[in-house]
């Protein structure tokens, strides 16, 4: 028997299509436990309530919520179709992140992180989560979620289950890239811009584009700016000297794109990175 295609297919009725089987869900999301299981059965799957309540403790996020003496079920999370929240409010007291892969970082810098078909945005506190959530569709990156400011502007997080956090779409502004800092204050940006023309002379590699050169992302543990060629998509790593005026300086490590940059920087420091704050 291939559970994990059961739990699957539970979640898909639960979450998407119950009317698919029968299953009639109540304004919260909750259907009767024994109609479950005679549509389960009549799929040519026989289980009991242990069983149920054995699959759904061997997934990485528990997936429904078993409510034996009340004879019902639902699931927790990930509804595309409308129901009531039944959740209270909470505060995270703890770093909140949202896992994806690599192939979603544009969109996510764009237009923030949306939750598309489903009700919530999915995030979670737990980095190994969000690394194995980023994983299912390539190599993960991990977005760190500034929880605090968006309470302060009228969001709202629910909790379903352990790690496990729900909230509305969250704009841009309120999402960083770890170790990586893009949103610095104009001023910031100001200084690290004429600090580029003060330290980059004739002779250097970045002379000649310099006017092309805007800034990408500051990399908070190190005194290095990331500036970006508009014209070419090329990715500057500049370590300020401040105040060396040869042509040797200020260093320089150079990407061939923002893909290139993903792939041989990004990626390589979130995994220092996160190992770290796991240690």
């Amino acid at each position: 028997m291939n559970y994990k295609k059961i739990s699957k297919l539970i979640s898909y009725w639960l979450r998407h299509k119950p009317e698919e089987v029968g299953l009639v869900l109540d304004s919260y999301g909750w259907a009767c436990l024994s109609d479950l299981l005679e549509v389960l059965e009549s799929n040519g799957i026989e289980l009991t309530i242990n069983d149920l309540l054995d699959l759904n403790s061997k997934t990485e996020k528990i997936r429904w919520e078993i409510d034996i003496k009340k004879n019902r079920v639902k699931a927790t999370h990930g509804h595309s179709i409308s129901i009531k929240n039944e959740l209270l409010s909470t505060i995270p007291e703890v770093e909140i992140y949202h896992g994806t892969s690599i192939e979603n970082y544009r969109g996510i810098v764009k237009e923030g992180i949306r939750s598309k078909s489903r009700q919530y945005v999915h995030l979670t506190d737990s980095i190994e989560m969000a690394k194995k959530i980023g994983s299912r569709h390539g190599k993960p990156i991990l977005f760190e979620i500034d929880a605090i400011s968006l309470i302060k502007d009228g969001w709202s997080f629910y909790r379903t289950e352990q790690n496990v956090w729900l909230t509305t779409d969250i704009p841009v502004s309120y999402v960083s890239l770890p170790p990586f800092d893009f949103n610095l204050n104009q001023e910031r940006i100001d200084y690290f811009s004429r600090q580029l023309r003060l330290e980059v002379k004739k002779g250097h590699k970045l002379f000649n584009e310099i006017n092309d050169l805007i800034f990408f992302t500051d990399y908070a543990p190190r005194e290095e700016v990331y500036f970006i060629n508009k014209k070419t998509d090329q990715i500057h790593c500049v370590h300020f000297t401040f105040g060396a005026t040869n042509d040797h300086f200020p260093s320089t490590t150079s990407y061939e794109s923002t893909d290139d940059w993903l792939m041989n920087c990004l990626l390589f420091e979130q995994d220092d990175w996160f190992l770290f704050r796991l240690d």
